[in-house]
């Protein structure tokens, strides 16, 4: 049909009503953004000197904006690409501010105090100990000799305070580490070549996928609104706001298994696309960060 204004028997269609949202007003969660990548850090000249501040950001997901504890104010942290026989020199600054809870051992505690944890690397336990901690306001320095013999692969980060590893994981900090493939490697094919960084970076995809959205419909692990208040994180504002339709807070409405605010997310984003061209080859290194713990172990 062919409608013009001097055709008034054309039925009228309305334009979609746009939804505005907000804490006091909330509504599902869509995402569906293009799949962004991490930045990389890549060494030089045998060297890669990185400097992380513990810091509190927005986390945004469409129209919901949350703080959380980040490494320089990103979800995920940039990746770490190094290669055989390098030195990563890293200077860890804690940014996060008192007080913070001091609970007995064995209980979520210190929200605010961190470290530094590698998963994978072929390192000195001596390196980084655990039970060096940076409390708010300190700091800590590492170093990582990546040997002659370690292998190539996909590796992570991540704190490692115990009382609130599980608290700052799901907060967000945590990021890849790449030991890249080199030419003499016996493994390394020419197709996997094609696909691989240094040599192609672009088809090299990674994708980190992070509990940052776990309010509701958890299965025997601990809802993030429950570990803030078990925490008492002194950044947990949801409460602050009443949703107009319910009068209960917003911590009330995102935590409602009804609402299904369940989500992890892939590289800080929600359901992101990513478009592949028929025939085209890519490499996927898949990181899942995430410890299933219930509420009843507190840990």
């Amino acid at each position: 049909m062919n409608c013009k204004f001097s055709a008034p028997s054309c039925p009228y269609v309305a334009a979609p009503m746009q939804v505005s949202c907000s804490f006091q007003a909330p509504c599902g969660l869509e995402g569906g953004d293009t799949l962004r990548q991490p930045v990389h850090e890549v060494s030089t000249d045998g060297n890669l000197s990185l400097v992380l501040s513990v810091q509190v950001a927005d986390f945004t997901v469409d129209w919901l904006s949350l703080q959380r504890r980040t490494y320089n104010g990103e979800i995920p942290s940039r990746t770490w690409r190094v290669k055989r026989r390098d030195v990563i020199r890293l200077n860890l600054f804690n940014d996060l501010m008192l007080p913070e809870k001091t609970d007995p051992l064995n209980s979520l505690r210190f929200p605010n105090t961190t470290n530094m944890h590698t998963h994978g690397l072929h390192i000195s336990p001596k390196v980084e100990d655990v039970v060096v901690e940076a409390r708010p306001g300190g700091d800590l320095s590492y170093e990582y000799n990546i040997e002659e013999n370690h292998p190539s692969g996909t590796f992570w980060f991540h704190p490692h305070v115990h009382g609130s590893t599980l608290f700052q994981l799901h907060s967000g900090m945590a990021g890849m580490i790449i030991v890249e493939d080199e030419e003499t490697d016996p493994g390394l094919s020419q197709q996997l070549k094609s696909v691989s960084c240094p040599f192609n970076c672009e088809h090299d995809i990674q994708l980190i996928f992070q509990p940052t959205l776990l309010y509701s419909n958890v299965k025997n692990a601990y809802k993030f609104a429950s570990m803030q208040d078990d925490i008492e994180d002194g950044i947990d504002n949801l409460a602050n706001y009443i949703v107009a339709s319910t009068g209960k807070t917003f911590k009330d409405w995102i935590s409602n298994d009804a609402n299904g605010i369940s989500y992890f997310t892939t590289n800080g984003q929600l359901k992101p696309t990513l478009n592949i061209m028929t025939g085209q080859l890519k490499r996927f290194r898949l990181s899942k960060f995430f410890e299933k713990i219930s509420n009843s172990q507190k840990t």
